[in-house]
């Protein structure tokens, strides 16, 4: 799984950009200040329990977890979709700059936030459908 996940970000994702995480909503979803704006960011390709399901504590607390041992900021790339069907920003999450990093880092799923939580088992890799919405109801 880890190598489709980075295949897909490498092949598509554009526009790095740097981002305060403000507040962990879910597993999956995080509130971020870009450039003064806060904006709610749905990580791509992956669907985490929501709020009532199990591993809904363990998941959101992960993504908390890692996000505070990178001091809050993150890195986002865009791919494809800019947004979702609830306006939410659809971004892969580096806990790393993209950018600066080597051949070697850039394929470790240790610095994807979206592919951790996979191989962590805190979520599952998402189906896209024709429309480039979420199959996932949040």
């Amino acid at each position: 799984m880890t190598a489709v996940l980075n295949d897909v970000m490498l092949e598509e994702a554009s526009g790095l950009v740097k981002a305060k995480v403000v507040r962990v909503i879910d597993g999956d979803t995080i509130n971020v200040i870009i450039d003064g704006t806060t904006e709610r960011v749905r990580f791509i390709g992956v669907d985490s329990p929501e709020c009532g399901d199990t591993g809904f504590e363990e998941a959101t607390e992960f993504t908390r977890s890692q996000i505070a041992n990178v001091g809050n900021i993150v890195w986002l790339a865009s791919s494809g979709n800019d947004r979702d069907r609830f306006n939410r920003l659809r971004r892969y999450v580096w806990l790393d700059d993209f950018e600066n990093m080597t051949e070697v880092e850039r394929v470790d799923s240790s610095l994807l936030l979206n592919q951790t939580l996979v191989d962590s088992g805190h979520a599952v890799m998402a189906m896209i459908v024709q429309s480039n919405e979420l199959e996932d109801s949040e």
